[in-house]
C-alpha cells in the first residue's frame, strides 16, 4: 500500500505571524477578551445570500429551507462586509442555502466584494 501525505490544515494556524492573531481571536469568542467595541471579526465567512433556488436536486441538504422567498437586504449586506473587513475579514464564500447566483444583486454584490478598501 502506498504511503500518502495529508496536509496538516492546522500548522498554518501554528504559524509565528497567524498564531497571536488566532488566539485573541479565540478569547474573544470565549468571552475572556475585554476588548471595547467589538474589535474582531470572522476570517472568513459563508455567506448565504437567498434561499432560492432553480434546482431540486435529490440529495440537496436544504430542501426544507429552500425557496422560502428569504434573502439579505443588499444594504445590509455592505455594511455587514465593509465592517467585518475594517475588523479583518479577509475571505467571504458565496455558498448556498440555495443558488447564490439567482439572488437579484448577485452581480453587485460581487463587484463590492471586489472592490479594493470597502
Amino acid at each position: 500500500m502506498a504511503e500518502f501525505s495529508i496536509h496538516q490544515f492546522s500548522n498554518k494556524l501554528l504559524q509565528k505571524s497567524i498564531f497571536p492573531h488566532l488566539m485573541a481571536y479565540l478569547h474573544w469568542q470565549t468571552g475572556q477578551a475585554n476588548l471595547p467595541n467589538n474589535k474582531f471579526a470572522p476570517i472568513s465567512i459563508n455567506l448565504d445570500l437567498t434561499t432560492a433556488c432553480n434546482f431540486q436536486c435529490p440529495h440537496c441538504l436544504d430542501e426544507e429551507i429552500i425557496n422560502t422567498g428569504k434573502m439579505l437586504n443588499l444594504q445590509y449586506i455592505k455594511r455587514l462586509l465593509e465592517n467585518w473587513s475594517k475588523k479583518g475579514l479577509k475571505s467571504v464564500i458565496l455558498i448556498g442555502g440555495g443558488e447564490p447566483t439567482i439572488y437579484p444583486y448577485f452581480e453587485e454584490v460581487v463587484k463590492f466584494l471586489k472592490k479594493p478598501n470597502k
